[in-house]
């Protein structure tokens, strides 16, 4: 049976007029919007006019649940948008990062206190993410018609196979939605001059392109859990150093502690800044599998858990906010987590007799876990790449794939590479350890100031900055080694100091009663 299905969709693709167009974007994500944009922006250098963008959801500025995270479009991010007039249309429907604080609400009489978080991007733009898809998705559009080309950003579109074959192309072939009678329709699209993959961590692309797998490195933050949570953009806490209520404001970032102090049960919300327009907020629960939060099997449990951990709250989280926390517990194979740090050596293919080029950007070349907020950044920094070598040259399928492949393989290895060890212990998931990082971290810090020629600053600071993700790497390994060999070099010379002066330090009659 299930081998004539096989045979019987095969004939039905094959039965398909193949939809020619220029380029086919996997993906409408930021890094997909943002590859239509560039693309359309220089249809006259890659004469590129029809481009479609593949994107399942039903629309750019869909409100989802699980991927409900905000941004922070930092100075590397920007050079994209810089280029496409949209830095100010993001800074309008989100919240500058200048003079960033956090306002810890506690569980007791310690009430409330504002402080400077140790990172902190000045030049970067909080936004929601449906919103900077909004944003992206009116761009598209409007480029669209400013440079007279087709860049149809078609929603509703499950990618059901991408068919490489040698003799007549590429072959991505699709199920659309329509959106007025939900009837199903099997399209199949041919890209004659570019196939990009933008469609994450498993992308679809990069098997069809029969590259090799990622390269996986352990991260201390990998695997830990996360649920988002949301509540009105101006929700109210309790100070309760003087027992009044306070009303926190959009645009300003809070932290609420938790009154438990056992580690398997003690958990904090975030709520990052929003611009005022926005009406809801969220804040992420992240903790390890084991933790109590994953455990609440009812939603009378869920409500006592939340209650007795944030009295600072006076008014409970809603029943739909806490049932996902309940089915987690009946389905904990099902809990959202972070990946580990992941990279794709190959992220530039010339694909079948056909010589057709094929690109991986965003998560789709390299993924990780969102401790330093870079997986936005790095996916425009792909597009920003992309985009100038198409300006540079012409697009002539060798020359593109290998040039994209040599920018782009080294940085996302670095990254990968960086993001596991930048700063990976801010979710308190081992307290010990997180204790001795911020120590290493703060020491760094100190030195690289003291001495900036010899000791690079941490590398989390140096990404915030904007600065290539290889020469951060670099300067970290410098400086790791650099500390190793002085760490050494002490140990050997205490060694050598106490063999030489143990005559002296202890009685030769101590060394024959062990002899």
């Amino acid at each position: 049976m299930i081998w004539f299905l096989i045979v019987y969709s095969a004939k039905v693709r094959a039965l398909i007029a193949p939809i020619k167009v220029d380029c086919v974007i996997c993906g409408g994500g930021p890094a997909g919007l943002a590859a239509g944009i560039e693309l359309a922006s220089s249809v006259e250098k890659n004469k590129m006019r029809d481009i479609v963008v593949l994107e399942r959801r039903e629309r750019a500025d869909e409100f989802d649940q699980g991927k409900a995270y905000l941004y922070l479009i930092d100075k590397r991010g920007r050079r994209w948008t810089d280029r496409h007039a949209l830095t100010d249309v993001i800074g309008a429907r989100g919240v500058s990062s200048a003079n960033y604080t956090i306002t810890r609400v506690y569980p007791d009489g310690r009430g409330l206190e504002t402080v400077t978080p140790p990172l902190s991007s000045p030049q970067g733009i909080w936004i929601p993410r449906a919103q900077f898809l909004a944003v992206l998705a009116e761009k598209a559009v409007k480029i669209s018609q400013e440079n007279k080309c087709s860049l149809q950003l078609e929603y509703r579109a499950l990618i059901t196979g991408i068919e490489m074959n040698n003799e007549n192309g590429v072959f991505v072939h699709v199920k659309m939605t329509n959106n007025q009678n939900n009837q199903i329709e099997e399209r199949c699209y041919a890209p004659k001059s570019l196939l990009i993959g933008c469609d994450g961590l498993d992308s679809m692309v990069r098997s069809a392109m029969d590259v090799p797998p990622c390269v996986i490195l352990p991260s201390p933050s990998a695997g830990l859990c996360y649920k988002i949570m949301s509540v009105p953009s101006n929700f109210k806490v309790k100070d309760l150093s003087t027992q009044k209520l306070v009303q926190t404001e959009p645009n300003r970032a809070y932290t609420l502690r938790s009154a438990a102090t056992q580690r398997q049960r003690n958990i904090r919300l975030g709520f990052l800044p929003v611009a005022p327009s926005v009406r809801i907020r969220t804040a992420n629960v992240i903790k390890p599998k084991n933790h109590h939060v994953w455990k609440l099997q009812s939603l009378d449990e869920a409500r006592a858990f939340f209650k007795s951990s944030f009295p600072q709250l006076p008014k409970p989280f809603a029943d739909a906010e806490l049932e996902p926390f309940v089915q987690a517990a009946k389905n904990p194979d099902r809990i959202a987590s972070f990946p580990a740090s992941r990279y794709s050596p190959i992220v530039s293919k010339v694909c079948t007799d056909k010589k057709i080029p094929c690109l991986l950007l965003g998560d789709a070349a390299s993924a990780f876990p969102p401790d330093l907020g870079q997986g936005v950044n790095s996916a425009l920094e792909d597009v920003l790449v992309l985009g100038n070598l198409i300006n540079s040259q012409s697009l002539s399928q060798q020359p593109l794939t290998d040039a994209f492949q040599k920018e782009r393989a080294p940085a996302n290895k670095a990254l990968a590479k960086i993001v596991r060890c930048a700063f990976p212990f801010q979710y308190d998931q081992a307290p010990l350890r997180s204790k001795i990082f911020f120590v290493g971290f703060l020491t760094r810090l100190l030195l690289s100031r003291l001495l900036p020629f010899l000791i690079a600053p941490p590398a989390a600071l140096a990404v915030l900055k904007g600065e290539p993700y290889v020469d951060v790497w670099r300067r970290a390994e410098r400086t790791t080694w650099l500390f190793r060999s002085i760490f050494f070099s002490a140990c050997i010379v205490s060694s050598f100091f106490f063999l030489t002066t143990k005559q002296r330090l202890i009685p030769p009659s101590f060394f024959s009663f062990v002899a």
